[in-house]
């Protein structure tokens, strides 16, 4: 990735992550990977430059951020976070484990208080070790460390210089108290696709290309189909 966008900057890490998004939402998360086939990919992302496009992606096959087989191409690691995923789904589906026995012991659930107690004691070692890790961390490599999503939307709402500028860049089309709900579900949206780490600066990147797309929930995604 870092590679990919040394080359072509937060344009190319915006154009992955809209093509993550399409192989998601294909069967067998891939898609053809001939060159009129890609051009169609081009269009449905919205890049108005097939040429570029079509360097970007021969560039990411030699990184090796995407595999091509046959006549199809993949992203490995998006591939199988899915597959892990299914096998979740297909088990809740299921019931998943079978009905416990009657309980003779005494009940030792805790009550609310003591869950938030619980709560709040792993939020401070959560804090704890992440304050560690930036004592070990030069200031300068933040951006670069593998972050939760959710330790990373925490930075994105502390940052108010990031805040401010999102929401008065026109394009964006987002209000500064709009941000807090849309980084949740944005949130949601990665831990379902299986990325539950990052690094702050690619999701960043992927936030706003994200919130671009689904700005409107009325809208509906293009979704195509091999």
């Amino acid at each position: 990735m870092r590679k990919m966008a040394f080359k072509f900057g937060h344009e190319g890490k915006g154009i992955y992550w809209d093509v993550i998004e399409i192989l998601r939402d294909t069967n067998g998360y891939k898609f053809e990977s001939d060159p009129d086939s890609l051009r169609l990919l081009c269009d449905i992302i919205g890049h108005k430059d097939p040429a570029k496009f079509l360097d970007w992606f021969n560039a990411c096959v030699e990184i090796g951020l995407f595999t091509i087989n046959g006549k199809y191409f993949s992203c490995d690691p998006l591939t199988s976070n899915m597959e892990k995923w299914e096998i979740k789904k297909a088990n809740g589906s299921r019931g998943g484990r079978p009905p416990k026995k009657p309980n003779t012991k005494p009940n030792t659930k805790p009550n609310q208080k003591q869950i938030e107690t619980i709560r709040e004691q792993k939020k401070t070692e959560e804090n704890r070790i992440e304050d560690d890790e930036e004592k070990k961390t030069p200031a300068s490599s933040n951006g670069d460390r593998i972050l939760t999503v959710e330790t990373c939307k925490d930075h994105y709402l502390s940052n108010i210089r990031i805040m401010n500028a999102v929401s008065k860049n026109p394009k964006n089309d987002i209000e500064l108290d709009q941000i807090p709900d849309r980084l949740e579900q944005f949130n949601e949206w990665l831990i379902g696709t299986g990325f539950e780490t990052k690094q702050f600066k690619d999701y960043c990147t992927h936030f706003l290309s994200w919130h671009k797309k689904n700005k409107s929930k009325t809208n509906p995604k293009k979704r195509i189909s091999l």
